[in-house]
């Protein structure tokens, strides 16, 4: 039960941000964005960390992010190979437009639902995330190799 819920949750994840390529984005890009925007002062190792991606998956990301003008890395108080990222206005602009995406694409999934089935989808969608809180730690903040001794993410 447990596996074949996790393997909806992707396939769900992707409906409800399929409108992202309208954006010029792919699911990564935003996620990593998002990641950023509501974790200010993170580092690349931190987001490697918490997604489970690799390394130079990530730079690369990050450079096309950095280009478009939506994040930045500065260098502050730290080793120059671990910059600090930080969202730009356009950005977050950006990320705003992309959540009210979602909250519609959410929105228009459910509707089809009877009331009695959203109020129970709700209901599951809390508990679920109580429980991968448990799971999932939160993102860490800029000591990912003393938390994390995989140095291979």
């Amino acid at each position: 039960m447990i596996k074949d819920g996790l393997r909806r949750i992707n396939p769900a994840t992707a409906i409800f941000g399929g409108d992202f390529d309208y954006l010029g984005y792919t699911f990564n890009k935003m996620n990593i964005r998002g990641t950023i925007v509501r974790n200010p002062g993170m580092i690349a190792r931190d987001i490697c960390r918490y997604n489970v991606i690799d390394r130079g998956y990530l730079s690369r990301i990050l450079k096309k992010l950095e280009q478009k003008g939506l994040i930045l890395r500065t260098a502050e108080r730290r080793p120059p190979f671990e910059k600090i990222l930080s969202v730009t206005p356009l950005g977050e602009k950006a990320y705003s437009e992309a959540e009210l995406l979602v909250d519609q694409a959410i929105a228009e999934r459910i509707s089809v639902m009877r009331e009695s089935e959203r109020e129970a989808f709700y209901c599951g969608a809390r508990e679920l995330l109580q429980y991968m809180k448990k799971i999932v730690p939160d993102v860490p903040k800029g000591n990912a190799d003393e938390e994390n001794p995989r140095k291979d993410i």
